[in-house]
């Protein structure tokens, strides 16, 4: 219990670095959205995924024409052929005919089945009018005596936060035999990092709605001068308050693939995408809304028995690699398991049959634990008081600014914040402000109104706005983080491994979890060569996973990677985390908090990643600053990792080799990293 107290105090400062964001970045004037006209009405593209030796998926969605009704049902041709042949889709290798309706979203995934191994095919599809898709590319996984094979590894791609330049990217690398993404694949959850557009979800509760809102960008966007009259459909023809759950998660997938460079990149390889927090919500691998959605949208094998949706897998890339996928979100429970314990028995029996040289694991959650032992004892004091003094600075302010704001009730009850009407409900006199902020400024106030409305009544007399309200709740949340991070000093005690985040949603809240893996692998042999691809931390996190006990820090803290086996900590493997896609890191968080830009931003940047090496030093190198993916080369030796860094905030196909690292065959370690 007492390591939780120490969590909570020694984290307070980072956690509200990241929940309570102040401002936001600029909006971009090229919001690089249109959808693939000159292919209607496959205006999505096409895609493929979860490539076998002798089969592959291939997908894509049809735009239904005006009139076509729940109970249509469409019919699609589609052929298959090999790259490098006379073929075509007139005179194919394989094809066939497949029906798509409403129950599916006008999707239709298709199993080809009968491929040769390791070999790239074109595919394409036809509607009944002869209208055709764009032409995609995919291959398939290699068998036997494989000398190098080349993966390509992505995550937290929100299309909100900045530009898709990873993809476009990484679409244009001719090696690669796959892309796998580990996680947060959409967003459509709230968010304050609005460079492309203002980004909201639909519901009744949350009135601000990014398909309503779309037209405005794309009025004023320079690439909408193509006469883009699908996009003004799009946002025209979504009434939130008439849709299910299940609609608005067809909808983010449908306005994620209005990005080119997201279709070019999954029009140009195979994808392996597994889900996270972001992408569906709740656990017990249910078939909800939000999963079928996803199950529609992305070609992914699965199973399904009864109501349980099992989307762990594993892929064979000859005797070179087995690529293991698990499933991180559904099946955990509460101290607990993190897998639950049918995934669990599942990934041992993988581990069993496994007799590659390479394992490599992908878990959308970071595996080894980013402890913050290493920092100063007593800093999360310091973080606490300088919060509860710019808080108590930022109420202040707020509140007096609102005495002074002039105050108007519309006829028709609704509050506009800028040029954005806020609905609300009929027994509701709402202020009128218009306060010129940001598209933040504008998501925050209507959230704040909305805390300060359902606050308490003696909290309500007591604060004059909603930012009070807030700035209220988050001083009493500090003062108990001084309190609680008090204790492991005032004790002297506090030897276990302090995380930052032990939720039950992560591997760091499920420490038998991770020794149940360890312990499997000692069991089955297979101990070594694993590399974990993860994601979720919007880092570049290259580490060693290493051994330790959680009740002591020291077994953490004095980690030796150069150490021989027998001198330091066991090893099982490494984890390679390469970098958000463009979701936001460290420093973007501290500019939307503290609206530090430049040296100062730079400099307290700098802080956070010293500290964090300090602490953790099983992490051979950390990034918290840069987007961008990652490669991994394999051949029976080693491993080679590159990590390629892009600008999301300028649109354009340049990344740059920035990280480079080496995993030796038998070491289980990092070596020769440069950048």
């Amino acid at each position: 219990m007492l390591r939780v107290f120490g969590s909570a105090g020694f984290c307070w400062a980072l956690i509200v670095l990241i929940s309570f964001p102040r401002e936001a970045l600029s909006r971009f004037t090229n919001l690089n959205l249109r959808p693939d006209t000159d292919n209607a009405p496959f205006l999505h593209g096409v895609a493929s995924g979860d490539p076998l030796n002798d089969r592959v998926l291939i997908w894509t969605r049809v735009t239904p024409a005006a009139g076509v009704g729940m109970n249509d049902s469409l019919s699609l041709n589609w052929a298959v052929w090999e790259v490098n042949s006379s073929q075509s889709f007139e005179t194919p290798l394989f094809n066939g005919t497949g029906n798509t309706s409403f129950n599916v979203d006008f999707t239709i995934t298709v199993d080809v089945i009968g491929l040769n191994p390791d070999t790239k095919y074109f595919y394409q599809f036809q509607d009944e009018n002869g209208n055709s898709s764009v032409v995609g590319t995919t291959r398939t996984l290699p068998v036997g005596d494989v000398e190098n094979v080349n993966v390509a590894i992505t995550s937290c791609t929100k299309l909100q936060a900045g530009y898709m330049n990873a993809y476009r990217h990484v679409s244009k690398q001719d090696d690669i035999a796959f892309v796998a993404h580990v996680g947060d694949y959409i967003y459509p959850q709230h968010s304050y990092e609005c460079n492309r557009f203002l980004y909201g979800t639909c519901d009744n509760k949350e009135e601000f709605n990014w398909f309503q809102k779309c037209k405005e960008f794309q009025d004023a966007d320079p690439s909408a001068s193509n006469g883009n009259q699908f996009l003004d459909d799009f946002a025209s023809s979504f009434q939130c308050q008439e849709n299910s759950l299940l609609e608005r998660s067809r909808w983010v997938h449908a306005f994620y693939l209005l990005d080119p460079d997201f279709r070019a990149a999954k029009q140009a390889h195979p994808f392996i995408v597994q889900f996270d927090n972001h992408d569906v919500d709740g656990t017990g691998g249910e078939f909800k809304d939000d999963v079928q959605a996803f199950l529609e949208w992305v070609p992914v094998r699965f199973t399904i028995e009864g109501n349980v949706v099992n989307t762990s897998r594993n892929f064979e890339l000859g005797n070179l690699a087995d690529f293991v996928i698990i499933d991180t979100q559904s099946f955990r429970e509460k101290e607990v398991t993190l897998l639950g314990n049918e995934q669990e028995q599942w990934f041992g029996k993988q581990l069993a049959e496994s007799n590659s040289t390479w394992r490599l694991i992908g878990s959308p959650k970071m595996v080894v634990p980013y402890a913050m032992n290493g920092f100063p004892k007593g800093i999360s004091l310091v973080f606490c008081f300088i919060w509860l003094i710019i808080l108590s600075m930022l109420s202040l302010c707020c509140c007096l600014e609102y005495a002074y704001t002039d105050i108007k009730v519309n006829e028709d009850k609704t509050k506009e914040l800028s040029h954005y009407e806020v609905k609300v409900d009929d027994n509701s006199s709402v202020p009128a402000v218009d306060t010129g902020v940001s598209c933040f400024g504008k998501v925050l106030m209507h959230r704040a109104y909305n805390i300060h409305r359902s606050s308490p009544k003696l909290l309500r007399r007591c604060t004059l706005c909603g930012f009070c309200s807030v700035c209220t709740w988050l001083l009493v949340w500090l003062v108990l983080g001084i309190v609680l991070s008090s204790l492991p000093i005032l004790t002297g005690e506090g030897d276990e491994i302090v995380y930052l985040s032990d939720s039950v949603r992560v591997w760091g809240g499920h420490y038998e979890s991770l020794k149940l893996m360890f312990a499997q692998m000692e069991e089955n042999g297979a101990d070594y060569n694993n590399v974990f691809l993860t994601g979720d931390m919007h880092f570049t996190v290259l580490a060693d996973v290493v051994d330790f006990d959680e009740s002591d820090a020291s077994t953490l803290l004095d980690y030796e990677p150069s150490a021989s086996p027998d001198k330091t900590n066991k090893r099982y493997g490494v984890e390679f985390l390469p970098a958000s896609g463009t979701s936001p890191n460290v420093d973007e968080k501290i500019e939307l908090v503290l609206g530090w830009d430049g040296a100062l931003k730079w400099w307290l940047t700098s802080v956070i990643e010293f500290l964090t090496r300090r602490s953790n030093p099983h992490f051979r190198k950390f990034n918290g600053r840069d987007h961008g993916y990652g490669i991994l080369r394999l051949n029976e030796e080693r491993i080679n990792a590159e990590v390629y860094y892009h600008d999301k905030f300028v649109l354009g196909d340049e990344a740059e080799l920035s990280i480079e690292g080496t995993i030796k065959s038998m070491e289980n370690r990092w070596s020769n990293i440069k950048g």
